[in-house]
């Protein structure tokens, strides 16, 4: 929703997953047996990425604040995001009114889906989540991330043919629509991101290129309706104000760059 509003996504090719300790062991150890490790139990677990924030978790739209597991790039590419709500309530002072336009767009998409006689949304997900599986989940290259944004494209073409028989489908239909643009920013970013790092993991650029990737890639959406790529050097630099956050009953320290108020 954050990306369609025009908000800057940020380290959205570090996706983390459930594996097996057999899996894991035969993804690392040097020569993969790729067909065992997918066809093997598995599955995504969570998005290290998510919407650009600064300090106060105030995303680069108006008035769109973002804390917790929607926010990316607290704590660079690992997932813990905890501990930002307090932050983003107290700086969110601004309400915006809603663009009646807007809404009235938006309630037109959804009566147009449930008036179509389509395709079930059900049957691109399952297309889609085979193909991040296969081809952007733990095991990526180049030629296979290709694939999967080509994959991911035709599949978005198609959503124009869905049609939902009830709320339920209606639901399932909207979801489709953020999961295709989910798809190809991952996607994309990982395309583009040519080595290896923490949860991203490239078969054709094993290990970490600091000269080269010490940067965040920061993804928003282009005026061709699909992902632009910017990759901006990381300023690590320990939070000067207030201090240490608070995860729980725990204090941690976060990282920012003072000089840009971007985490």
């Amino acid at each position: 929703m954050a990306y369609r509003a025009g908000a800057e996504l940020v380290d959205m090719e570090f996706d983390t997953f459930m594996m097996s300790p057999e899996q894991l062991k035969m993804l690392f150890g040097g020569n993969p047996d790729e067909d065992e490790i997918l066809s093997a139990t598995g599955g995504a677990h969570y998005s290290c990425g998510g919407i650009r924030v600064d300090v106060n978790r105030r995303s680069t739209v108006p008035g769109l604040y973002a804390a917790g597991e929607v926010a990316g790039g607290t704590f660079g590419s690992v997932r813990p995001r905890w501990g930002t709500g307090r932050r983003a309530a107290e700086a969110a002072g601004e309400v915006l009114p809603p663009d009646e336009a807007q809404v009235r767009t938006e309630e037109e998409k959804l009566e147009g889906i449930l008036r179509r006689e389509g395709t079930p949304p059900r049957h691109l997900i399952r297309k889609l989540r085979r193909t991040m599986w296969e081809k952007v989940g733990p095991i990526r290259r180049e030629e296979t991330l290709r694939e999967a944004l080509e994959e991911v494209r035709e599949l978005k073409g198609k959503f124009e043919e869905v049609g939902a028989r009830n709320l339920r489908e209606l639901g399932e239909a909207v979801e489709l629509g953020f999961m295709l643009d989910v798809a190809e920013v991952i996607a994309t970013a990982a395309l583009e991101r040519r080595e290896s790092r923490s949860a991203h993991w490239r078969l054709d650029y094993l290990r970490p290129d600091n000269d080269r990737w010490l940067k965040n890639l920061v993804i928003s959406l282009g005026p061709d309706g699909g992902p632009r790529v910017q990759a901006v050097p990381v300023r690590i630099t320990r939070i000067s104000s207030p201090g240490p956050c608070r995860i729980g009953t725990r204090w941690t320290w976060g990282y920012v760059s003072p000089e840009e108020g971007t985490l």
